[in-house]
């Protein structure tokens, strides 16, 4: 099971999937000022958490990225043009 936890502050929610040990670098995907916003903690090309801004219904696709555990190629990751659905998942 991958960690969980969301806050809504004023007109904001921030949704965080994962709880690293350990990660080298974080990659973002859309401009941090606008909706939609969301940042990846990876350790090497493994995404191991990551982060939304008030973008609901993401957090689903988000647990079962880092739940995959898999190396992922960083360009699709950071590209908002790349739907979430489409990068890797963790096997049903």
């Amino acid at each position: 099971m991958v960690p969980y936890f969301f806050s809504t502050q004023y007109d904001s929610t921030l949704e965080y999937v994962g709880h690293p040990l350990h990660w080298d670098r974080v990659i973002t995907r859309g401009d941090p000022d606008a909706p939609g916003f969301t940042a990846f903690w990876l350790d090497g090309e493994t995404p191991v958490a990551a982060m939304t801004l008030d973008n609901w219904g993401a957090a689903e696709h988000l647990r079962a990225l880092v739940a995959a555990a898999r190396p992922t190629d960083t360009g699709r990751l950071g590209d908002p043009g790349v739907p979430l659905p489409a990068l890797p998942r963790a096997a049903a």
